[in-house]
């Protein structure tokens, strides 16, 4: 349910927008690949530098994307991150880390990041 009409109320049924056929299926699939070649795809972005082979490479092991170990995510400076905006309020997403810990202060992963300034 949502409000929608008469302010404060849930209604129980609400009009497809125009345009919507409700028997479409919404889902799409997205993979990115990381061939060097064709660079980093142009949805992903990375932080806080022009030198963005100090934090990742496409060339070191073909097919994959590798980070370089930086600052913690929430890092002002210089952190190791790669991203893309997701756009979609309902999503579901996943990704294959291979990785060699030092120490429990060292992670690697897929992060869902909103703000640090909310």
């Amino acid at each position: 349910m949502r409000l929608e009409g008469e302010p404060f109320v849930p209604q129980q049924r609400i009009p497809m927008p125009k345009g919507v056929d409700a028997a479409d299926p919404i889902a799409r699939t997205e993979r990115s690949t990381f061939a060097p070649a064709a660079g980093l795809p142009v949805d992903f972005q990375w932080l806080r530098t022009p030198c963005p082979e100090r934090l990742f490479s496409l060339h070191e092991r073909p097919g994959h994307l590798r980070l370089t170990g930086r600052e913690a995510i929430g890092s002002l400076f210089e952190q190791s991150l790669v991203a893309r905006r997701q756009t979609d309020f309902d999503f579901d997403a996943e990704t294959e880390v291979d990785t060699e810990p030092a120490s429990y202060h060292q992670k690697a992963g897929l992060v869902a990041y909103y703000s640090s300034f909310a």
